[in-house]
């Protein structure tokens, strides 16, 4: 029974690096998304429902605006998260569960600009902050520590 030498693991991301890293990741994700809404947009039909007009498809432009405007929500969603989470670590000098929930608050506070009135727009973005805070609690992160992928990857299985 031996143990794997260790590996060189990539340090987690941090400032500028991990900003691009979840906002290109959010973009991705949104561009994704609104590619599945775009494939699902009913063309516009007839009077009677069944006789498919002139220009009843679906647009290429009008495709590209459901993908390139979700791109954008949820890239700005993940940069403000970035921030409002690496804002609140810098203030408290520790990366713990009121940033991730600072981080939430301000990543559901993007996508709560559409709703319709402040209460409705306070909830969602308390909403994101129990989420991420929640997240945080159970030990998930989008990045793993270095030290957990060497601990769970160094153990000798039988």
């Amino acid at each position: 029974m031996s143990v794997a030498p260790p590996r060189n693991f990539p340090e987690s991301p941090v400032g500028m690096e991990k900003f691009l890293c979840n906002t290109g990741a959010g973009a991705f994700v949104g561009a994704f998304y609104g590619s599945v809404v775009s494939a699902w947009v009913n063309p516009p039909t007839g009077i009677d429902g069944l006789a498919i007009t002139e220009g009843a498809a679906p647009s290429f432009a009008k495709m590209w605006g459901h993908v390139a405007g979700n791109a954008m929500i949820y890239a700005a969603v993940a940069a403000a998260f970035t921030i409002g989470e690496s804002t609140a670590a810098a203030f408290q000098g520790e990366n713990d569960v009121w940033a991730a929930a600072a981080g939430g608050f301000a990543g559901g506070s993007v996508l709560s600009f559409r709703q319709p009135n402040m209460t409705h727009a306070f909830g969602v973005a308390t909403a994101f902050a129990l989420t991420s805070g929640l997240v945080h609690l159970s030990g998930g992160a989008f990045m793993q520590e270095r030290e957990r992928v060497f601990e769970r990857l160094g153990t000798v299985r039988p």
